[in-house]
């Protein structure tokens, strides 16, 4: 499928929508409102904010049970070992110069301190926390997370600015390049923190949408005729989300496979 549209049609974006189901554009709130998440967005976007959400309340609750707090910055190193125990070390550096890790858990310029530090443990979650007490001062800030010891296991980072999380996710394979890999990293400015890659970033659910092969079932409508007469076919969507069905349909009637989800996302050439 060519990028290069014919003269004068424009794409637009639609949610396809199955009759008898709720509208993916209309705006909801998480279903864990009540246990403090403050997200908000459209219903298309909740299946994928659920799933993050409740990895960060698994984490935060493990955190919690460790004897860990949170303030008005804290991050959390999580990670489960396999059949042998994985040691896995956070070390948080930040605008005061001197690193906070094991060997160092408390910056004497700032309230930052470790509260958890966890070897690791086979058949539960262990985690590591950081937190500041009180205001954390302005700056960069970037979390490396060192394989110290045992076989490769994938982890995840909350960083935590006030009342808003954020999870990153890494697999065990990150470690093929280096035992030292950095989790994540931002600047933290009056306005709030600015991490890397949020210039033009889409949200999770957008880059999943532009990623994915939607299977789709089409059904070739010819105008006029009997229902009967209808045919079906299987297609996919390339890599940029279209879905070519071809320059003799004249109506087509879209619907998503029985194992997908009920809304796809749909690109339409019209003028």
């Amino acid at each position: 499928w060519s990028s290069v549209l014919p003269e004068g049609w424009q794409p637009v974006e639609v949610p396809l929508q199955l009759l008898g189901q709720e509208d993916p554009r209309a705006t909801v709130d998480c279903p864990s409102k009540a246990q403090g998440c403050s997200w908000r967005g459209q219903r298309l976007d909740l299946a994928s904010h659920r799933i993050q959400c409740e990895q960060i309340r698994r984490i935060t609750s493990a955190v919690q049970a460790a004897g860990g707090k949170t303030g008005e910055l804290s991050f959390s190193l999580s990670w489960q070992s396999g059949e042998y125990k994985t040691d896995l070390d956070m070390t948080v550096t930040h605008p005061c110069g001197a690193a906070i890790s094991c060997n160092r858990k408390q910056c004497l310029q700032c309230s930052a301190q470790l509260d958890v530090d966890d070897r690791g443990s086979n058949g539960t979650l262990s985690c590591e926390n950081v937190y500041w007490s009180e205001s954390a001062p302005e700056g960069n800030y970037s979390v490396t997370v060192q394989l110290h010891r045992g076989p490769k296991v994938p982890f995840q980072v909350v960083a935590k600015v006030g009342n808003e999380p954020r999870l990153f996710s890494h697999p065990a394979s990150v470690f093929g390049t280096g035992k030292n890999q950095v989790a994540c990293s931002f600047e933290l400015g009056p306005n709030g923190p600015r991490f890397e890659g949020d210039a033009g970033r889409l949200s999770t659910a957008g880059m999943f949408r532009r990623t994915a092969r939607s299977a789709i079932l089409a059904r070739r409508l010819g105008l006029g005729k009997a229902k009967g007469d209808e045919e079906s076919w299987d297609c996919f969507t390339d890599s940029s989300g279209w879905c070519r069905l071809g320059d003799t349909v004249e109506a087509v009637r879209l619907g998503p496979m029985s194992e997908a989800c009920s809304h796809v996302p749909v690109d339409i050439l019209c003028r």
